[in-house]
């Protein structure tokens, strides 16, 4: 083939044929990535040829090719993981006030253009809104922070493009004199004369490229020109790279690589996978197996080696004779314990809601369906928990101990296979209580603290994980080493919101499973309007009493978030018709008005959560 241009002085690498997409360490993608190299000129993704190529440091976007430095992460102290921190907030700032342009420019475009119907555009908003919103409240290593920071820019760009070109789309013909040269993009390349006109009117790099044999002669071609190599970060192969796509160039690949969401380098869909067989959380631990996993593991707590085996996968069991009784009945959800129906009685336990308190009243508990799987686990634990010792020093060890492991445990409950949710209240009890001085890994309370420990070493190497209970921890604006007593309430409240949260995302995946490449992302979307900055996986600060959400103590200050909640349950199967068919609620409603809607969405909820998981769920509470 041979390369002609109408407006460039030089030819790309051209590529064609098979490719193959993969997923690199640095956030790119290879040759293939429309963001190292011209791609061929497909229509519905034509925007990408006004993809920015890197611009000066004086230009205001040189921060969408900054590659962070070690200096620019600060990792947390006091936490049972090294390694985990956030990049900081002098390099994120510069990244936040150009997202916060993009969506004012996003509003011109849909008031200029007048419609709202740009997909893709807001596509690429959603995951810039995401990428910064995990840089600033998911705690993470360098590497995974970096990798956020790599979705933002690289969607950030997409963006800019998308504007660019319809911005030219606008003015065809007409093109102001100060508008950029086509040398500042990346241009595509087409075999079709009528593409390459388009791209060639308005003002971006094209090639048109054709299957002949390159004439003798040179009369009407213009300058023969030197070809430009492809960056050498994108030329060296791989390996081990996930392959998302291999086939041809075209509308497939650049989907691939526009519609490619990377959470972290190791991690996926929180809280549970995308297969059905794991749709659900993993169950608690059995006490039988936290054994068999304590005794394999005293010689890796006397040992610098050795190699963790996963007891806790699933295994057949045998099947007993009584199962096959006629009239046999499996043993209630509920047989010793604290009645998790019920609310725990504590000074430092946030006030309920009524309404989802009735809501869990009226639930009956009943026996298991025989074949019904196991109850679900836990994303955080149960509030209740963090304050049941009998005096107060433990409840503040406790929650001391809880805030510190409380960065890593959001991180965890990220990457697929941690089994986050598998750890049983008996073992949260014994890592929250503390490693005694004379501790012992064949003692019972060592069992249990080494389960903990082949949890975490699941996702960190030994040499990361720390009884580290001096260093002082931050929590939102608080820094101690130990949480003083004023706080409590706050961090119980949190546990609340956090639990909630988690199992409403999981309880949403259960009810509304998707395969679509977008679907998680709009999922996200779609369930963090229900709180606070529409921060979903994390709290961005402590509300204040005229925060708005579900925990507000006015019934007004809920109404945005109860409007919001019933768009997501509306979706589930076998919503009530009382909350498909109603009004959103406005600040004009009556308190009467609006608590009887919250009622009907909380009982739907705790009905459904109850039927699906097995167990009652945690609430939501008003803030202290």
């Amino acid at each position: 083939y041979y390369v002609t241009s109408p407006n460039m002085a030089y030819v790309p690498t051209i590529i064609q044929g098979i490719v193959h997409v993969q997923r690199r360490p640095d956030g790119r993608y290879g040759p293939a990535d429309p963001l190292v190299s011209p791609q061929i000129h497909v229509p519905c993704f034509a925007y990408v040829a006004a993809v920015l190529k890197q611009v000066p440091s004086c230009h205001p976007y040189h921060v969408m090719w900054c590659t962070p430095f070690a200096d620019d992460f600060e990792a947390l102290t006091g936490t049972p993981v090294t390694g985990l921190g956030f990049l900081r907030d002098d390099f994120i700032s510069p990244f936040v006030a150009l997202a916060r342009d993009l969506s004012k420019r996003i509003i011109a475009h849909g008031l200029q253009t007048g419609g709202n119907d740009f997909p893709m555009l807001r596509w690429h908003e959603l995951l810039v809104s995401q990428a910064l919103s995990r840089l600033r409240l998911m705690p993470a290593s360098f590497a995974d922070q970096t990798l956020q920071l790599r979705t933002l820019q690289r969607h950030f760009l997409f963006a800019n493009a998308y504007l660019e070109y319809f911005w030219r789309v606008r003015h065809l013909g007409c093109l102001p004199k100060d508008a950029s040269p086509p040398s500042q993009f990346m241009g595509a390349w087409s075999s079709s004369a009528a593409d390459v006109h388009i791209l060639s009117a308005l003002g971006l790099p094209v090639w048109l490229v054709r299957q002949s044999v390159v004439p003798a002669v040179r009369s009407e071609l213009g300058l023969l020109v030197q070809s430009v190599a492809l960056p050498e970060e994108a030329r060296c192969p791989c390996p081990g790279a996930p392959s998302l796509y291999t086939g041809l160039v075209g509308e497939k690949h650049l989907a691939t690589i526009l519609y490619a969401r990377p959470e972290y380098l190791d991690v996926s869909c929180v809280p549970s996978a995308s297969s059905q067989e794991t749709m659900c959380p993993a169950p608690p631990v059995s006490q039988a197996i936290a054994h068999k996993m304590a005794a394999a593991s005293k010689a890796r707590l006397t040992t610098s080696s050795g190699q963790y085996t996963d007891y806790g996968a699933p295994r057949k069991k045998k099947r007993d004779r009584a199962d096959d009784r006629a009239g046999s009945t499996p043993p209630p959800p509920m047989t010793h314990g604290r009645n998790k129906f019920k609310e725990f009685d504590h000074p430092w336990m946030p006030p309920a809601i009524p309404s989802w308190r009735a809501a869990m009243d009226a639930i009956t508990p009943v026996p298991a369906a025989t074949g019904a799987g196991p109850a679900w686990g836990y994303w955080v634990p149960e509030p209740a928990l963090l304050i049941s010792p009998n005096t107060r020093e433990r409840q503040i060890r406790y929650l001391t101990n809880w805030v510190r492991a409380r960065p890593v445990w959001l991180f965890m409950l990220q990457i697929p296979g941690s089994r986050a949710t598998a750890v049983a209240s008996q073992f949260w009890r014994s890592y929250l209580y503390g490693v005694p001085d004379d501790f012992r890994p064949d003692t019972r309370v060592g069992h249990r603290r080494v389960a903990i420990q082949h949890i975490f070493g699941q996702c960190f190497s030994a040499d990361r994980l720390t009884d580290d209970t001096t260093s002082p921890i931050r929590w939102h604006r608080h820094v101690f080493c130990e949480l003083p007593e004023e706080l409590a309430p706050m961090v119980v409240w949190e546990a609340f919101e956090l639990g909630f949260r988690y199992e409403l995302l999981a309880l949403d995946r259960y009810m509304r499973r998707s395969n679509a490449p977008d679907g998680e992302a709009r999922r996200e979307q779609l369930l963090a309007r229900v709180f606070p900055d529409s921060c979903l996986l994390a709290l961005p600060e402590l509300p204040s009493q005229d925060t708005a959400g579900l925990f507000a103590r006015l019934p007004h200050r809920r109404v945005s978030a109860l409007n919001a909640l019933r768009d997501v349950l509306a979706l589930w199967p076998g919503c009530p018709p009382g909350i498909l068919d109603a009004q959103p609620l406005s600040g004009t409603m009556s308190v009467a008005t609006i608590e009887r809607f919250e009622g009907m969405l909380a009982s739907f909820y705790v009905d459904s959560f109850y039927h699906v998981a097995r167990r009652p769920p945690i609430l939501p509470h008003l803030c202290p």
